[in-house]
């Protein structure tokens, strides 16, 4: 037996829930007495002396001297004397000796002929847990396992969010498990919602694993020194179907077979142990590993099981035990290994992602996928592969080892990455949990510390009761935009007539200007000619007079000229005034032309204007459309959220027997 230790809180809360009774028994009394007191010597894998104290046979059986419990005489029991120090050798080993109401309880049970269960009878072995044998299918039949009305109130709700050390996808539905605190959350990758809550009171689980055609889920975990085990869930119902293993420390890998007979787990004690599904029996027990186990597989075809550990070691096993390969597989710890078909690959802390040719036991192919570590490595459904690592990015690559997508960075670490429902998610040390589709566009995130039911009905209360104010205030910008919109188009309408009017009367003076240009042209020939012909009458004219001056007969030959002269000067006269008005008529015509070219210009920037706003004011009105449908929307789905969270907390006070942790005994 190992020091002293006083109960831990796991065995406080395992003694404080029991109901009170008279008899006290070794499953609910003695062996968490035990649990924190000489279990860490006492168990199957260390035995000390020969002694397990871990169960109730083994402990009725004794150590390599005999036995230690003789039923209805604690003074004659050889447990009951070394930890009251009555007999060497003492025991806790180097610690203080158990508290007298210890002590007293230990002598209670041997007296009462140490009985194992309530009643002082020596339990029956249970029948063992529903897990039925499955077929290997390529893809199972039906509709994939989804959970409904699942628990959805978690077990801890804490102020801030802790690292998520495993995700897994479901191989056929959009299902994703994450392994929280005291619990793994199931969520819906096509609506991000939380799907259900699988309580795991034992502590915290470090591994979550689907099964092959993804009914059943597994998590692997416990405490740290102290306890560890795989738990088993039906994924539809949420109820807990069995554990499996007894550890001493807490599960660090774990895998369930893909025909659901076997479940593997492996963890720091540097043992892979396999256990039958059906009975929870232990079938074998593989030392192999010279550090922590820390990633399980079983071949797709169920013949094998491959074990990675932290040392980067490979092993691979038959299903009964029989070592088949041992390979110095990587320079330090291997974080992951997937399977598929006959292809193994695994991930590593070294940074390398590596192939392997199992039957031969030799490398394929290997590369170099994350600096400073790759922390895991995943399977897609179309054979793609995905990984993240310690340089918080993800990557997803095609099956030479091309990368065709890189994601990220995460805020932290990337713990771990999986493929679920067509779409990568990946969780980091911070708690984040980022949702991607393969094209790189974030899809969302996962809510890796979900508020409780209470908390989630009260924030869609305080929301229904203020989305109504805000919808009140979108319906009035939307009437101001409708208005606005009503007078911008009529204005725009106004603007477009107008612009209308001015365009045809411009075009109407401007037919004008021809005709006038013409006329003005077709009048300067003549009036260029009656001028030469006045000129030239003005000259014979002079010539008439200066010889009339000097012979006085000729002065009546003066007078025809002179009328001739006259009248070319009258033609001359009408035709230049004549022009005149033309030109006149042209000028003021252009200047109509240039002004209503002005006008209809300024209609038009009035008309841009105008439509300008329309559209703005059609867009505003759209825009509170929108949001009014939205809040519509809102409004609808949270009432419908409302309502399933009432569901939800409704089946709380029904007790199903998964909620409280339970193991489903049929």
């Amino acid at each position: 037996m190992g020091p002293f230790r006083p109960l831990g809180p796991f065995s406080l809360i395992l003694l404080l829930a029991s109901p009170l009774r008279a008899d006290v028994t070794y499953q609910e009394t003695i062996r968490p007495l035990l649990q924190d007191s000489c279990l860490n010597c006492h168990n199957p894998d260390k035995h000390k002396a020969g002694l397990d104290l871990s169960t109730y046979d083994a402990a009725m059986d004794g150590s390599d001297n005999g036995k230690v419990v003789e039923a209805g005489d604690a003074d004659k029991s050889l447990l009951y004397k070394v930890l009251a120090h009555t007999e060497e050798p003492y025991m806790p080993k180097g610690g203080d000796k158990l508290p007298d109401s210890q002590l007293d309880l230990i002598r209670q049970w041997i007296e009462a002929n140490a009985p194992e269960k309530p009643g002082g009878m020596v339990a029956k072995k249970d029948a063992g847990p529903s897990i039925a044998v499955a077929p290997v299918e390529e893809k199972p039949q039906g509709p994939p396992a989804m959970p409904q009305d699942g628990l959805l109130e978690p077990v801890l709700r804490t102020a801030r969010t802790g690292a998520v050390p495993s995700v897994a996808g479901s191989p056929w539905a959009p299902l994703v498990a994450l392994a929280a605190q005291k619990q793994v959350l199931l969520y819906n990758t096509d609506s991000l919602g939380l799907a259900a809550v699988l309580p795991f009171p034992e502590g915290f689980p470090a591994v979550v694993r689907f099964s092959h055609n993804g009914s059943l889920l597994i998590a692997g975990g416990g405490i740290g020194a102290k306890l560890g085990h795989v738990v088993i869930w039906d994924v539809v119902t949420g109820r807990r179907i069995t554990q499996v293993g007894d550890e001493f420390d807490t599960v660090l890998a774990a895998d369930i077979s893909p025909d659901q007979s076997l479940v593997a787990l492996g963890g720091p004690s540097r043992l892979v142990k396999i256990f039958s599904a059906a009975d929870g029996k232990m079938i074998c027990k593989m030392k192999k590993h010279t550090d922590w186990v820390t990633a399980l597989s079983f071949t797709p075809d169920g013949k094998q099981l491959i074990s990675g550990d932290r040392a980067g070691g490979l092993c691979v096993w038959d299903c009964q035990g029989h070592e088949l390969q041992s390979i110095s597989a990587h320079t330090a710890a291997i974080t992951g290994i997937a399977c598929r078909g006959n292809l193994v690959a695994t991930s590593s802390e070294d940074g390398t992602v590596k192939f392997w040719d199992i039957v031969e036991g030799k490398q394929i192919k290997s590369w170099r996928a994350h600096e400073g570590g790759a922390r895991s490595i995943a399977f897609t459904s179309d054979g793609h592969i995905v990984t993240c690592g310690r340089d918080r990015l993800v990557r997803l690559w095609d099956a030479g080892g091309t990368q065709i997508k890189q994601f990220g960075p995460l805020s932290d670490i990337a713990m771990q990455a999986a493929f679920a429902g067509g779409k990568i998610i990946a969780a980091d040390w911070n708690g984040l949990v980022r949702v991607w589709t393969p094209d790189g566009k974030k899809a969302g995130d996962l809510d890796s510390n979900p508020p409780t039911i209470a908390q989630r009905i009260d924030a869609l209360n305080k929301r229904l009761a203020d989305l109504p104010a805000l919808e009140a205030k979108i319906q009035e910008a939307g009437t101001r935009a409708a208005d606005a919109l009503a007078a911008a188009r009529t204005k725009a309408d106004d603007g477009a007539a107008a612009l209308g009017a001015g365009k045809a009367a411009l075009a109407a003076e401007q037919s004008l200007i021809a005709p006038l240009e013409k006329q003005a042209a077709g009048a300067a020939a003549p009036i260029q000619k009656a001028g030469e012909e006045a000129t030239r009458l003005d000259a014979a004219a002079g010539e008439i007079a200066s010889v009339s001056a000097a012979n006085p007969l000729i002065e009546p030959a003066l007078c025809p000229a002179l009328i001739s002269r006259a009248f070319a000067a009258k033609t001359l006269a009408s035709q230049t005034a004549a022009l005149l008005q033309t030109q006149s008529a042209l000028a003021s015509t252009r200047n109509r032309c240039a002004a209503l070219a002005r006008q209809t210009d300024a209609w038009g920037r009035s008309s841009i204007a105008a439509a300008t706003a329309a559209k703005y004011a059609e867009t505003a009105l759209s825009r509170a459309q929108t949001a009014g449908n939205k809040i519509a929307g809102e409004l609808k789905a949270d009432n419908l959220d409302l309502l399933k969270w009432r569901a939800a907390a409704a089946r709380l006070t029904s007790g199903p027997q998964y909620a409280a942790g339970k193991t489903d005994p049929k």
